[in-house]
């Protein structure tokens, strides 16, 4: 049952207009003041809000994300937002956002002289933005399409973790990687327990800390140098146990471990690294294989648990922990790529037959 208001919403009228507990408010609103008092409201009243930034000269769908308002760049309305949200009292990282990181290719039109002595006489109505900036057409689709799928999910307890910036250089992931050795070698004598990849150190780097620091919120960048480290020095370097700092936190965090931080801010941090290890601990079981540990990938997994289209691809997977567990001298990734192609061949012909 959908009860439709067509009303202009003031901060005056909040009560009334938002009164039963909704279970999200969706924020579409062009006009700063306004969009900024309805994000104040929810926040100070316990109401889950998600808003939208700016569709205005953009055009790149490849270019969406969903996350925190403080991740939001080259958004000139988001700027706007989070200083007033500021006077408000509301941190921009407690908003969740859907917004673009292209760049506008294009300005706001330009008021012409007499609307600049007065551009509020200038309105067509009470509450909105004098000035618009051309859109393409397909642009604020997409932005809806984003934010019906987040809500839909949350309703659904399928909230997914959203991708919040770009990706990484490989230039990068190689220097978050040689740091990573030189702190091992550094506090425990080793590199060797270090069993990460390109994708690891991106999941990692990004998806779990969101390219900050876990401790202080800085972003990646610039001058501001980050370091991942072990977070509990007992456990190995897993992309559970190891947490993104600028390197003066990560050194209060070898000398004086987790009692440097705040409560408040050990909390955060384990609520992160609890995710990564529901996220990924799967995909991260280790199996004794000529004395190391070894990467099992979560698709092969998942396939050995049944989860594929046929039962060859079962007894092909089931081969991979088989042989890696007998210590044979055939390669895991061979019978790991015979796994897959027989999932792939078995999920072709299931298609086949459906058609």
């Amino acid at each position: 049952e959908v009860e439709a208001i067509t009303e202009m919403f003031r901060i005056e009228e909040a009560p009334r207009l938002l009164e039963g507990s909704p279970t999200m408010v969706v924020d579409c609103i062009d006009d700063v003041v306004t969009k900024a008092e309805l994000i104040a409201y929810c926040k100070q009243n316990n109401l889950p809000i998600l808003t939208s930034m700016g569709a205005g000269g953009k055009s790149d769908p490849t270019k969406l994300r969903i996350s925190p308002l403080s991740d939001c760049i080259n958004d000139p309305l988001a700027q706007k937002i989070r200083w007033k949200l500021k006077k408000h009292g509301v941190a921009a990282e407690d908003v969740m956002s859907v917004f673009s990181v292209e760049k506008p290719v294009c300005e706001l039109l330009p008021l012409d002289e007499e609307q600049r002595q007065a551009p509020q006489d200038y309105g067509a109505v009470d509450y909105l933005r004098l000035r618009v900036i051309p859109v393409l057409g397909t642009s604020p689709s997409i932005f809806g399409q984003a934010l019906a799928s987040y809500v839909l999910c949350m309703i659904g307890n399928k909230l997914y973790e959203a991708d919040s910036g770009e990706r990484m250089s490989k230039n990068l992931k190689h220097k978050v990687r040689q740091v990573l050795k030189k702190d091992e070698t550094k506090r425990f004598g080793t590199e060797r327990e270090i069993n990460l990849d390109d994708e690891d150190i991106e999941f990692i780097t990004q998806m779990v800390w969101r390219s900050r620091c876990a401790s202080t919120n800085r972003r990646f960048g610039g001058h501001v140098i980050l370091t991942l480290t072990r977070w509990d020095a007992s456990q190995p370097p897993t992309p559970y146990n190891l947490v993104l700092l600028m390197q003066n936190e990560a050194q209060k965090l070898h000398d004086q471990g987790k009692s440097a931080f705040s409560a408040e801010v050990v909390e955060r941090i384990e609520e992160r690294l609890r995710w990564a290890k529901k996220t990924c601990e799967e995909s991260w079981e280790t199996l004794d294989h000529t004395g190391g540990s070894q990467k099992v990938p979560i698709a092969v997994k998942q396939v050995a648990k049944g989860l594929s289209a046929g039962p060859s691809a079962v007894t092909a997977a089931s081969g991979v922990e088989k042989s890696a567990k007998k210590g044979s001298t055939h390669s895991p990734w061979l019978t790991v790529a015979g796994a897959t192609l027989v999932f792939l061949l078995g999920y072709g012909a299931c298609r086949a037959v459906n058609k």
